[in-house]
C-alpha cells in the first residue's frame, strides 16, 4: 500500500506491501524492518531485516541459511548469507 500500476517504477513514499512478510536467518526468526517496493524500480521488492541478536559473531565466517515468507510463498532453501 498505496498500490502500483503494474508496468510502473514505484512512486515514492515506499509501497509496503500488503501480505506479512517474515524472515528467520540461521532458523531463529529476525525482526522484518521494511518490507516493499524499491522506488524507482519497476516490480523490485526490498525486504529489510535485522539480525537476530542470538547470533553470534565467529573468529571464521560460516555461512546460515535465510528463509523469506511473504504470505504462503517461501524463499528457496538455498539461500546463504555469510556471518562474522
Amino acid at each position: 500500500t498505496p498500490p502500483g500500476l503494474a508496468g510502473h517504477a514505484a512512486p515514492t513514499p515506499h509501497p509496503r506491501l500488503t501480505l506479512p512478510a517474515s524472515v528467520t536467518i540461521d532458523n531463529q526468526t529476525a525482526t522484518v524492518l521494511f518490507a516493499g517496493e524499491v522506488p524507482g524500480f519497476t516490480g523490485l521488492v526490498q525486504v529489510n531485516a535485522q539480525l537476530p541478536s542470538s547470533i553470534t559473531a565467529a573468529a571464521v565466517p560460516r555461512p546460515v541459511p535465510v528463509t523469506l515468507r511473504v504470505g504462503s510463498r517461501t524463499s528457496r532453501a538455498s539461500v546463504l548469507v555469510w556471518v562474522r
